[in-house]
This record gives C-alpha cells, sequence and structure tokens, in this order.
C-alpha cells in the first residue's frame, strides 16, 4: 500500500505547480506571438516580393527585354542575402538567384491554397518560401512557374532558444516555489508569532 504524500509535501507541490503554469502560459502566449508576427513579416516580405517579380515578368515582351530580366531582378535581391529566386516557364530557367540546389526542390512544389507561404528545412537551414503561379508571363507568352525563398534559420533558433529559457525557468521556478512552499508548511505561523509576541506592545496597552 502506498503511504500518501503529507499535507507538506502536496502544499508545496500546490505552490510549485501554480507558479510553474502561470509561467508556462505566459510564455506560451510570448512564444505564440512571436511566431505569428515572424510569420506575418515574412509573408508581407515575399508576397510583395512576389508582386514585384509578377510586373516584371508580364513587362517580358522582346528577347531584349528576357536578356535585362537579370538587371531588373536586382530590386527583388538587394538587401536579402541568401535569397532564393528561381523562374521557369516550360522547363527553361528565366532566371535563378541563390542556392539553385534547394531552388530546383522548391520549384517542384505544388502551389499551396490561399497564396500561403510554407516552411522546409534543408539540413541546418529554415526557409519560408512562396510559390505562384503566373499566368501569361513568359517570353511565348505562356506560364511561368516563380518560387521565393527566405532564409529564416536565425528566426527559428531564436524561438527555439526561447522554448528552452521557458522550459528551464520553468524548472527552476518549480524548485524554487517547491522549497518555499516547504518552509510555509514547516514553520506554520512561527514567524507570524515571532513578530507579534503575546506580550507585545497591544497587550500592554490592555
Amino acid at each position: 500500500m502506498r503511504t500518501p504524500l503529507s499535507i507538506r509535501a502536496r502544499t508545496s507541490l500546490l505552490f510549485a505547480a501554480s507558479a510553474a503554469a502561470v509561467l508556462m502560459i505566459a510564455g506560451l502566449s510570448f512564444e505564440h506571438a512571436l511566431s505569428d508576427r515572424l510569420l506575418k513579416q515574412d509573408t508581407v516580405e515575399l508576397r510583395g516580393k512576389m508582386d514585384v517579380v509578377r510586373k516584371i515578368l508580364l513587362g517580358i515582351r522582346t528577347k531584349a527585354d528576357e536578356q535585362a530580366l537579370p538587371l531588373r531582378m536586382n530590386d527583388v535581391i538587394s538587401g536579402h542575402p541568401g535569397i532564393i529566386i528561381t523562374v521557369r516557364a516550360n522547363a527553361a530557367v528565366l532566371f535563378a538567384s541563390g542556392d539553385q540546389e534547394i531552388g530546383s526542390r522548391l520549384a517542384t512544389e505544388s502551389v499551396p491554397p490561399g497564396d500561403k507561404p510554407a516552411m522546409r528545412a534543408f539540413g541546418s537551414k529554415v526557409y519560408r518560401y512562396l510559390v505562384r503561379r503566373i499566368p501569361q508571363a513568359s517570353p511565348d507568352g505562356g506560364d511561368s512557374r516563380a518560387v521565393i525563398a527566405l532564409d529564416v534559420t536565425d528566426d527559428q533558433k531564436f524561438v527555439a532558444e526561447l522554448r528552452r529559457y521557458l522550459w528551464t525557468g520553468m524548472a527552476a521556478v518549480l524548485l524554487v516555489f517547491g522549497w518555499l512552499g516547504w518552509g510555509v508548511v514547516r514553520h506554520g505561523p512561527a514567524p507570524l508569532r515571532a513578530a507579534c509576541p503575546p506580550g507585545g506592545p497591544r497587550a500592554r496597552r490592555r
């Protein structure tokens, strides 16, 4: 037969569990808000760049326009080291920038519904990417397929580090509040009696 926990142990666990629960809720809420913020930021960035790519592709009318494509794409690439862009039409590559081993693999991905970015990991790198089919945006008037991927490895490492600190903090709070609860139950009202002895000033006034 198992020995039931003492009232001292139960109170200590209650102190620790309550504090850990509050910290966990606050931490998870902050983590969710941060992840949502990063997703929205990347979504705005990807859609903005994709709109620029679409306008550039729709402006291709002649062979000279096609040859000038890399120069016009500089506006999309600038300011984003590690960005991957792949534009294809009828299996021909119209433009490619960045790690094309990853770009070629992303180019085979299906276009997600609702024009939403997706995220994939390749080794130690994590990319958030957007795939879009652009009608009548190739030199021969056919459709083009564009892929834009942002390197979000550092952002994901930051979120993972935050999660690690969250669980470490929960463990520390669990120990601290468990110890405090144990001390409160063990000493009971002794500190209060020491601060307000029966023969104190109030008793003498009587």
